[in-house]
């Protein structure tokens, strides 16, 4: 038989749709079913919390790390009550990257965007692309190194209509499309050969013979540069099927696919109040799901603004265009500004956000369902960052309103209020008047810093190396 360039490719592409090379046999990952791995689940919740509502009683002056009975949740973040004894909660946290970022953002939220898990500059002359690997991503490929240790390295999805980008980016110039098809993601997190390895295999060597046959003769055939270049394609291929034919000793805890029924019945374009309940019910079982029967082990789950019905907003109300709007009007410097009734409106947009604790906390409450082999829950065995793009609708980026729950296995302490001083750029004596907040606080580089290192990853800081500063030692245990 005569090689040649095409007829490799033409080999490649066979044994691709056709199945796994023989020697790459189905394997279950090498874990002690005993030992609980460490899973992380992030979660983007909109465009914040209005300022002033949400942070915890404490001196207004200065540091503070506020402990148990010292500290309590406050406004749209009381939904988190239950889980008090497992957070840890920030003030003066500041996407620092996106403040001295030298390349515009094409907007204030693709600002937020694009630095919200990168915190990373954009690159040069490019203002709606991040410019680096997000957390998540980090994470994830890190954990699968220098070999798969589950079949999916991660998993990104929305409860929203539409897949449009979040802020995941596997690197510069790269955003991850999120998913938003129910099938879809069950297909891929259980797919219908899960526990059948031996079929699997079965199914995938009608052609395997032929590729086993030839292959070796065709690397002999091809020059240097063709051979180099098989090569690197079939060690692509290597790590793609071993990923496939990866499970987990978890793999069995296929969850019964009714889950998908609601979504089922879901008109694809309609944006109601029944039809977001269903969609982020749905989604949210999806990711736990995943993360139980250990198919990944870093879910980031977008979940969209409820419809305007949800939380009691029409069109044109006090004068507004929409609840975009509306929401700007009642943030920042703004409040108060061109409404007739300010109380009311800033009532309204609260209800908003607090339907996204509420939908964050039903995540919580979900991994909390979950009996793991130790007889704790998957929640004891998983990190959530609760996230958002901006800290509320003036665009801000400072004193974002995210929290962390879970202990890291240990690493971290919980039931904490950290509130980290603010500095001018050019390091003066922090100023608590209201100009402080011209000045800068934490960058949330450092708290990805103290995630990736909680997941044992060995990191001292993550993306930009100009702004990060290391890992928040007040987080440790």
């Amino acid at each position: 038989m005569k090689f040649d360039r095409r007829a490799a490719l033409r080999m490649l592409a066979l044994s691709a749709g056709g199945g796994v090379l023989p020697w790459w046999a189905p394997r279950r990952v090498a874990a002690d079913p005993g030992q609980v791995p460490l899973r992380l689940l992030i979660l983007d919740v909109g465009t914040g919390v209005l300022r002033g509502s949400w942070e915890p009683d404490a001196p207004e002056e200065g540091p503070a790390i506020l402990r148990g009975s010292e500290w309590n949740f406050r406004g749209p973040h009381s939904v988190y009550a239950p889980y008090k004894s497992r957070a840890t909660v920030f003030q003066n946290l500041d996407m620092k990257t996106a403040k001295e970022d030298p390349t515009p953002g094409d907007n204030a939220h693709i600002n937020g965007h694009t630095h919200q898990l990168t915190a990373t500059f954009r690159p040069t002359g490019q203002g709606a692309l991040g410019g680096g690997e997000s957390i998540d991503q980090f994470i994830a490929r890190s954990l699968n190194q220098p070999r798969p240790v589950t079949r999916l390295p991660s998993l990104e999805l929305t409860t929203g209509r539409s897949n449009q980008r979040g802020a995941s980016y596997a690197a510069s110039e790269q955003p991850i499309p999120f998913e938003r098809e129910a099938e879809e993601v069950w297909n891929r997190v259980f797919p219908s050969d899960d526990g059948d390895a031996a079929g699997l295999a079965r199914r995938r060597s009608q052609v395997s013979d032929f590729v086993k046959g030839d292959y070796d003769r065709l690397l002999t055939a091809l020059g240097a540069e063709d051979r180099a270049k098989i090569q690197q394609m079939q060690d692509l291929r290597r790590d793609l099927e071993v990923r496939r034919t990866t499970l987990s000793p978890r793999a069995n805890r296929r969850p019964s696919e009714s889950i998908l029924e609601p979504y089922q019945t879901l008109g694809r374009d309609v944006h109601d109040a029944e039809h977001y309940e269903q969609r982020v019910e749905v989604m949210t079982k999806l990711a736990a799901a995943a993360l139980y029967a250990d198919a990944t082990r870093v879910v980031t789950l977008r979940i969209d603004r409820p419809p305007d019905d949800r939380f009691g907003y029409s069109k044109g109300r006090w004068g507004t265009r929409d609840w975009h709007d509306l929401d700007h009007k009642v943030s920042g410097n703004n409040r108060d500004r061109d409404l007739s009734d300010p109380v009311q409106a800033v009532d309204l947009i609260t209800t908003m956000q607090r339907l996204y604790a509420e939908k964050a906390k039903a995540a919580l409450d979900e991994l909390a369902s979950l009996e793991e082999t130790d007889g704790q829950s998957l929640l004891d065995h998983t990190l959530v960052l609760v996230t958002s793009h901006i800290a509320d609708g003036s665009h801000d980026i400072t004193r974002l309103p995210w929290l962390v729950f879970g202990d890291g296995h240990g690493a971290f302490r919980t039931d904490q209020y950290l509130r980290f001083l603010r500095t001018w750029k050019d390091d003066r004596p922090p100023s608590f008047s209201g100009d402080q907040w011209r000045s800068r606080g934490r960058p949330h580089n450092d708290l990805f810093t103290s995630l990736a290192q909680a997941m044992g990853i060995a990191v001292d800081r993550f993306g930009e190396a100009s702004v990060a500063t290391g890992p928040i030692e007040e987080m440790r245990a």
